[in-house]
């Protein structure tokens, strides 16, 4: 038990997440504020836990243990080595990924695009790296610089899908601008589809501690539900030519 500054207010101390599921299109979207959180691995937590135990597919033992699932809640001869688990990927992954394990004995290189800052240590290093052998003195910069690493490499299947799925649950403050692979033939095939993350002013109030009513982003939501689902449309890479 924790005291909280909500007064009588029931309360649990943390970080909210706010989850917006959209059935007819098979998604779910966090919608992220500066007083909340993501969100995503929790809620892969409460699901897995929900359908591991207090789901209708669980089997169960007649001391009340659970032993398997099913589809119907029914012992079956495969029960016992079925499992539940509920899973969620970026919303443009399947595509990308199709794409790219085709062609994965085709994929002899790696790009990765990133914004760097002058001010910044680790940044400046970089630009010193850049430059050494060519100026005497590095320059500095007064604002950010895109720089383009391009490195020979040839990914395994594990690898290829863990950039994927890594790249895909970038969020918008990343410095990463883009990453993608190079064919033999020169292609580039891009994964900036694969993130759809954005930002979005919503015409809400909200008092200090005081959590967004679900009702209320809802509404809001339904709203601008074109604008916010339009994002969805864009392909789920881009190729860029050699």
């Amino acid at each position: 038990m924790l005291t909280t500054d909500f007064g009588n207010t029931p309360a649990i101390p943390g970080a909210p997440s706010y989850i917006w599921f959209i059935p007819s299109k098979k998604v779910f979207a966090t919608i992220r504020f500066n007083h909340s959180v993501q969100g995503k691995v929790n809620l892969d937590h409460y699901l897995n836990g929900f359908l591991q135990n207090k789901s209708p597919y669980r089997v169960e033992n007649a001391e009340g243990e659970v032993v398997g699932y099913s589809s119907t809640g029914e012992t079956a001869g495969n029960s016992g080595s079925l499992h539940a688990k509920f899973e969620a990927y970026g919303r443009k992954n399947e595509e990308l990924e199709t794409e790219l394990l085709t062609n994965i004995r085709k994929i002899t290189k790696i790009i990765k695009r990133e914004t760097l800052i002058y001010t910044v240590d680790d940044d400046r290093s970089v630009f010193e790296r850049v430059f050494s052998g060519l100026l005497n003195n590095t320059p500095s910069f007064t604002q950010e610089r895109t720089i383009n690493h391009e490195m020979q490499f040839s990914p395994t299947e594990a690898e290829l899908k863990q950039i994927i799925k890594n790249f895909g649950e970038l969020g918008p403050d990343t410095f990463i601008n883009n990453a993608g692979f190079v064919y033999k033939d020169g292609r580039k095939i891009m994964l900036t589809g694969v993130n759809v993350s954005f930002s979005h002013q919503f015409n809400i109030s909200r008092a200090e501690n005081q959590l967004i009513s679900a009702e209320t982003l809802l509404a809001a939501i339904t709203n601008e539900r074109t604008d916010l689902l339009r994002s969805l449309d864009t392909p789920a890479f881009e190729v860029e030519q050699a």
